[in-house]
């Protein structure tokens, strides 16, 4: 029963919605079932990771006993199904998705109000796979909590959805408004009252949203509730009654036939005031003036991976500029949709990635480019130096304007992507501009993760903002997640422009993408805080933040963006080029080496320097110098040093003497009191202080380091903690531990993509982003040599993960890839096989940023 039967086949799938226990049979419920037994049952076969067959045959049995009435059995316990059905819904498998979603509408009509308990767990996962690429996943879930809207009438509803009212994501703002006017349509009235002004200020919103379908729906849900009157009406019925249009940005290439009537279950009573429901599936399918039904597009809602490697060497610097303002308000984002408004003059053609010829090797080769700012902050002034042969010294402003304007693209945008050429940039934009015109955005399904590094290719030949004022607002709205690692080097090509920053603060959070960008230390870094800081973006600025904006200033000291911040932040210019700043404001502290350590170390893998350590060093506390190459007495015992350690670290003082004694003599204290400074350190790294925790791991990657016969295996479980915490040294610190841990025992590291495998079927989503960027860490490291014996399992155990949800899964995965191919590529070749064109697509660009090597 795990695929579709031939009678489900012909049923839309809202129908199944209508009725889901139709679709199952009867598991009747007598005096000797042991119902109690039975939950248990259903609860750990539903949860279980192996087959999803199975839990898929777990579900429908389930849904079989609603169909017998196990609900009106007092032993009957829903609530414990409900993490695994949540579980089953945020699944990767289609036919998982939609029986999880069918007993969530099947329970919801036979518990009614007593599934509201359910709800916190359920309703956050239905609403997540919303805007979920396939059509089956996404519309299941939407007709999921329609019926939650329409048969459990409480309060705890009302508050489930309606914290979806802000949601970036105009799929989920569409369901609230539906959840608003079902409820207007079916709730008591004693409830509605007291959910009047809510509803009221919600529509009031709602019928000001950027999407066309949120506005029709609020507006009816609008006059029925007698909060806000709309303009123009299409029908004269209120409530649910009036066509939804098919322009709505849910998948629609599963049948909606509408039915004129609900089917009656005969074994589950109908309450009172759901007698006279309008069902909202009654216009599914909007019909033209011929009477035929209007074709519904098979539509898909791109992913968009994220990349931290993109482009930066074709970058100049720029003045930045602008005049402060008031402080920016975020605006709603704009939700297009996929059908709306579609241009004459690029039809919609199905995507053939099978014709996707992969990426020259050599495709940034000589990507720098020279630009002079003419001294205005505006990009249009700068001077470019055009890379196509035919047009090397075309510089005129109006003669590219007029190339733009008259360009006729012959092909899909995805043979353009990334541009290496003039031509190929002058299509490339020309598409971008008939897209974001027509808001038909399925041209760029699957394509988003390349649209940044396109730009900033484009860019190179077209060096002028004007065109691209139309096209980048648009882009960033409709596709942040998939510019937000890359946003800075959109900002960089463009010079920090002071109209694209503006445009860039608010589309993205800016407060937190500067955090992210200065840790990494670089000049683009600096510039992009100069830059909101003229334009008064930029707010809330710590103290540790300032200290480390001043020591990288320090290291570009002749840049004009570095004085400016030095100036802004100590109040005095700095004039002693490439040096470290001696000038502090009163406010001001010491850079600690915690931050020198997270500026010299900013990738995933954290590599200690190779350097020997000299003779004599300065303890953090401020204390004299202490000697550390001198030689231990060789008589020492087993319980002077644990002691000396365990006393150090519990009076938080000198412990970082006594581990630097025990790492300088690693082979003569190590092995034989390996398992009691594993006792002491899991106490310590489970609850100690940070600078604890941080000496600790410091002294592991020391050791381990330098020997290749000790491994810690002891501190592995909280080393894995330890990597989802938000310290970035303690990330890396634990990160670059395990990562030694795994070259010693290589079944450490197969392991971890186990690990991966199962958090992605319990779609936990931070566990599986902790444990591929160790995994990515490791490979990084790993010689060429040990590489082949990793491809199987690799595509084993992380292929899966392409098809996630989460952005940052499916780019850290591509990431790992990129390095197999970059190093194997012959043996890896018969892998990249088993990828989809696109992915292969991807793989190929970013290893060919890695350098010659094929």
């Amino acid at each position: 029963m795990s695929r579709f039967s031939e009678v489900e086949e012909q049923i839309p799938l809202s129908e199944q919605f209508n009725n889901p226990l139709s679709l199952v049979p009867e598991i009747t419920v007598d005096s000797r079932t042991d119902v109690e037994a039975v939950f248990i049952d259903l609860e750990n076969r539903i949860n279980q990771n192996d087959d999803w067959q199975k839990r898929s045959q777990a579900i429908q049995e389930a849904m079989s006993y609603i169909k017998g009435g196990i609900q009106n059995h007092p032993d009957a316990n829903f609530v414990s199904l409900a993490p695994a059905i949540a579980s089953s819904v945020t699944n990767l498998r289609s036919a998982l998705v939609r029986w999880g979603s069918l007993f969530v509408a099947a329970a919801s009509q036979a518990l009614q109000v007593n599934f509201v308990s359910s709800l916190e767990i359920i309703v956050p996962a239905l609403f997540k796979q919303l805007s979920h690429g396939t059509a089956i996943i996404s519309n299941s879930c939407r007709f999921a909590l329609l019926e939650i809207a329409r048969n459990v009438p409480h309060r705890r509803t009302s508050r489930a959805f309606m914290t979806k009212l802000k949601s970036k994501a105009n799929q989920q703002r569409q369901v609230v408004a539906e959840f608003i006017q079902i409820a207007i349509e079916n709730w008591p009235n004693s409830l509605l009252t007291s959910l009047n002004g809510q509803f009221s200020d919600a529509l009031k919103a709602l019928v000001e949203d950027p999407s066309p379908t949120v506005r029709q729906v609020a507006r009816e849900a609008s006059e029925a509730l007698g909060a806000e009157k709309p303009t123009s009406r299409s029908s004269s019925k209120v409530g649910l009654s009036v066509k939804i249009p098919v322009t709505s940005n849910f998948n629609q290439n599963t049948s909606n036939t509408p039915t004129s009537q609900r089917p009656h279950i005969s074994h589950i009573p109908t309450s009172p005031s759901n007698k006279a429901r309008t069902p909202i599936f009654k216009a599914r399918r909007s019909v033209d003036d011929s009477g035929s039904p209007d074709r519904i597009r098979n539509s898909q809602i791109p992913l968009s991976p994220r990349y931290n490697d993109s482009p930066k060497s074709f970058r100049a610097s720029q003045k930045g500029g602008g005049s402060p303002r008031g402080p920016m308000t975020q605006p709603l984002r704009k939700a297009h949709s996929l059908l709306d408004s579609q241009s004459d003059e690029s039809p919609q053609n199905p995507l053939k990635f099978a014709k996707i010829p992969p990426p020259i090797d050599s495709f940034e080769k000589n990507d720098s480019f020279s630009g002079n700012n003419s001294g205005e902050n505006s990009f249009d002034n700068l001077k470019f130096e055009r890379k196509d042969t035919r047009d090397n010294n075309r510089e005129n402003y109006n003669e590219i304007m007029n190339e733009i304007e008259k360009a006729s693209p012959e092909n899909e945008i995805y043979e353009y992507m990334p541009p290496k050429t003039n031509d190929d940039s002058v299509n490339f934009l020309k598409l971008l501009q008939e897209i974001t015109a027509s808001k038909d955005f399925t041209k760029l399904d699957g394509l988003d993760v390349l649209l940044p590094p396109s730009i900033v290719s484009a860019v190179k030949f077209i060096p002028i903002m004007k065109p691209w004022k139309p096209v980048l607002p648009i882009l960033f709205e409709q596709f942040t997640e998939a510019f937000d690692d890359q946003i800075i080097d959109i900002l960089s090509v463009f010079h920090f422009d002071s109209w694209l920053v503006e445009k860039f603060a608010q589309s993205f959070d800016a407060q937190t993408i500067f955090e992210r960008e200065i840790m990494n230390g670089t000049l683009d870094s600096l510039r992009l805080v100069a830059s909101l800081l003229r334009q008064d973006i930029l707010r809330n600025i710590s103290l540790k933040m300032k200290n480390k904006i001043l020591k990288i200033a320090s290291e570009f000291s002749d840049n004009e963006d570095s004085q400016f911040l030095v100036e802004r932040f100590n109040g005095k210019p700095n004039n002693k080029p490439n040096s470290k700043l001696k000038s502090k404001s009163p406010n001001s502290k010491p850079l600690r080496k915690s931050d020198e350590f997270n500026n010299s170390n900013n990738s995933t893998s954290f590599k200690p320097s190779s350097k020997t350590p000299n003779k004599f060093t300065v303890r953090g506390n401020g204390k004299p110098l202490i000697k550390l190459n001198s030689k231990p007495n060789p008589v020492k015992q087993k319980v002077d040093i644990i002691s000396k350690l365990s006393s150090a670290l519990e009076q938080n003082e000198s412990y970082e003497d006594v581990l630097d004694e025990i790492s300088q003599n690693a082979d003569e204290y190590i092995p034989e009191y390996l398992a009691d400074l594993e006792n002491i350190f899991i106490r310590y790294l489970n609850n100690g202080e940070r600078e604890q925790i941080v000496s600790i791991l410091k002294f592991c990657v020391k050791v381990l380091q330098s020997r290749d016969t000790i491994c810690f295996s002891g501190l592995f479980q909280q080393l894995s903690e330890l990597v989802t915490e938000t310290d970035r040294e303690i990330v890396d610190l634990a990160t670059a531990v395990i990562v030694k841990m795994a070259e010693i025992d290589i079944n450490i590291i197969i392991s971890l993509m186990q690990n991966v495998e199962e958090a992605m079927n319990n779609s936990v989503d931070e566990t599986a982003l902790s444990t591929l960027s160790i995994i990515h860490a490791f490979f990084i490291d790993l010689s060429e040599a040990k590489m082949c014996e990793f491809s199987e399992p690799v595509m084993q155990y992380l292929q899966p993960a392409l098809a996630s949800n989460n952005t940052s899964v499916r780019r850290i995965v591509v990431l790992i890839f990129v390095e197999f191919r970059y190093k194997i590529p012959q043996q890896f070749h018969q892998y990249m096989e088993q990828l989809s064109m696109t992915q292969q697509k991807l793989i190929e660009l970013y290893s060919s940023k890695r350098g010659p090597k094929k």
